[in-house]
């Protein structure tokens, strides 16, 4: 895995997550995932658990980015408050 310079992709559901986050936050969600996800997506996020096994979670204030990443490049699939992240998840896979 690259430690630096990973390229993001995000699911089309998680730019329809994006649209209804307050702007202010959603800064600061973009500031996260640029800094962080980019650089060391294992470094700054954790991994789930059970059935969402695959997935890791970077947690941004009251909301979770929930990606995978491999080889070079870091896929988001959700941008989601804390409360609902997982039930949201579950429906989606």
């Amino acid at each position: 895995m690259k430690s630096s310079g990973n390229k993001l992709l995000f699911d089309p559901s998680a730019i329809k997550d994006a649209l209804i986050i307050d702007r202010d936050i959603l800064l600061r969600i973009k500031q996260a995932i640029e800094f962080k996800l980019v650089t060391k997506p294992e470094l700054y996020g954790s991994p789930l658990h059970g059935v969402l096994r695959p997935f890791w979670r970077l947690r941004v204030g009251d909301y979770r980015v929930v990606y995978k990443f491999a080889e070079g490049e870091v896929r988001i699939f959700a941008i989601v408050h804390r409360k609902d992240v997982y039930k949201m998840l579950e429906r989606r896979l």
